[in-house]
């Protein structure tokens, strides 16, 4: 049997239908893990004095000028948590897709909806981070204490400049 130049090479290959359903469902997970690392990049800080028009900072208990001030970055950056899941996600609906269907077009619909759920994961991380990354306060901070960071999906880097 040979191919003629109107003849798609994957009307030869049987199952060519589900290796494309595969590699679809592939790059889908491969562009969300990629979008969420892009984005998934923040940075805030503030300083536990007030700067006067000297620049010179403030002690906002005493009201005196003092020569040392503390200061606070936080930076947010992707956490291995989500790439992880996300391969999780992509073999565990391969997995399934593969067990549990009886047809190509079962199998078809389930890859669609595992790539689907993947790309949502990855959106829902990224919201989730970003938001919850702007609400960390840091007005009252005093130069002590604890950023306590409870989300996995996510990660915050607490840096002290004196």
């Amino acid at each position: 049997m040979t191919l003629t130049p109107d003849q798609p090479l994957t009307a030869e290959l049987p199952g060519a239908a589900i290796l494309v359903s595969v590699c679809r469902l592939l790059m889908w997970a491969l562009v969300s893990a990629i979008g969420y690392s892009m984005l998934m990049t923040g940075s805030r800080g503030a300083c536990a004095g007030r700067m006067t028009s000297g620049d010179a900072p403030v002690e906002p208990s005493t009201g005196t000028a003092g020569t040392d001030q503390s200061c606070v970055q936080l930076l947010l950056t992707p956490s291995p948590f989500v790439y992880v899941v996300l391969m999780a996600i992509v073999l565990v609906g391969v997995v399934v897709a593969s067990r549990k269907v009886s047809t190509e077009a079962d199998l078809q619909r389930i890859l669609n909806r595992v790539a689907i759920f993947s790309a949502a994961f990855a959106v829902f991380c990224l919201v989730v981070s970003q938001i919850w990354f702007a609400l960390i306060p840091l007005d009252g901070w005093n130069g002590q204490g604890t950023f306590f960071t409870p989300y996995l999906v996510g990660d915050v880097e607490l840096r002290v400049i004196r």
